[in-house]
């Protein structure tokens, strides 16, 4: 089971990295980007573009979180009745 569970999470993993760089990418061009007074250098682009790549991760890390929750609840219920309604011991009140 853990190698299941290492499959499914890796790619996210990754994909959450690689955006996590793409963000220092993007956030280092806005600081060092020339701006109309000066040559650059303002730490508030930054900021603003390490906060919005930031949210974007928080945002789909809970849209993941819930949907994991949502399954594991459906896979919980299926497991506890059979399709025909009856406990999924067969025992039926014996």
């Amino acid at each position: 089971m853990s190698t299941e569970k290492n499959q499914t999470w890796l790619p996210v993993v990754l994909i959450a990295g690689a955006l996590i760089v793409w963000m220092g990418l993007l956030a280092a061009g806005a600081y060092w980007a020339p701006g109309g007074e000066g040559e650059g250098g303002d730490p508030r682009k930054l900021w603003v573009v390490a906060a919005t790549t930031g949210g974007f991760l928080l945002l789909w890390a809970f849209v993941l979180v819930r949907l994991r929750v949502k399954l594991r609840r459906r896979k919980a219920d299926s497991d506890g009745v059979d399709s025909d309604g009856a406990d999924s011991d067969g025992g039926g009140g014996r």
